[in-house]
């Protein structure tokens, strides 16, 4: 726990992610502050300029490589089992701009889908303010993301899940959590997590703290 969340560089890990992860099909995908939507192509030297531009741009296996920077946007996988990761947890931060969920994964995406290393914040939503997982509303797809080395904080719900809410559909296998941090997050109910599915989650070397939000 002590050493999840110190500034590093993600360099090494990156680079293992993608000679480990990835089949040789698979793409790299670049997106940087700097970016274009309208004139990059996803390249190192011409990257995107959004988040959600490198998404709808993916096919299954390939990986978003999310430059330093804060990107104002609210991101939905759509199904694609790609691994997104960000170059610094503490200083690659997608910013919800309360304007709904951070980020959104409800299209039966398995373990193979990834979000690492990143800053989720300033969601705001009736559920999931910093991610919502699966579906709030009684139905929806199994989602199995896995989710690494992520920092939510200061998200809220009105409902619940402040910081993550893990919805309905995720009756059998439900996502991976590993040395995440969910701080300052509030909702109704679960202001760090709430789990409405009754799947098989796995939370590990994961802190919550300061989190509010009745039962």
């Amino acid at each position: 726990i002590g050493t999840v969340g110190q500034l590093c560089n993600w360099g090494s890990f990156i680079k293992e992610e993608i000679g480990t992860d990835q089949n040789t099909d698979s793409m790299v995908i670049h997106v940087a502050t700097t970016g274009s939507d309208s004139t990059g192509d996803g390249t190192e030297a011409n990257p995107f300029a959004t988040i959600q531009k490198g998404i709808d741009s993916s096919s299954y296996g390939d990986t978003v490589l999310v430059a330093v920077g804060t990107y104002v946007e609210n991101i939905n996988f759509n199904g694609k089992n790609i691994a997104m990761i960000g170059e610094n947890r503490e200083t690659t931060i997608i910013d919800g701009n309360q304007s709904g969920s951070v980020v959104t994964v409800n299209s039966g995406e398995t373990s193979d889908a990834k979000l690492i290393g990143l800053t989720v914040t300033n969601g705001s939503a009736a559920y999931g303010g910093g991610l919502l997982i699966g579906s709030a509303y009684g139905s929806g797809s199994n989602s199995e993301i896995t989710l690494s080395y992520l920092k939510v904080i200061g998200n809220s719900a009105v409902n619940d899940g402040g910081g993550l809410l893990i919805g309905y559909g995720n009756d059998d296998d439900g996502p991976i959590i590993l040395n995440c941090k969910f701080i300052n997050n509030s909702a109704a109910r679960g202001g760090g997590l709430y789990f409405m599915g009754g799947g098989n989650e796995s939370i590990n070397n994961t802190l919550v703290i300061n989190n509010t939000g009745g039962g």
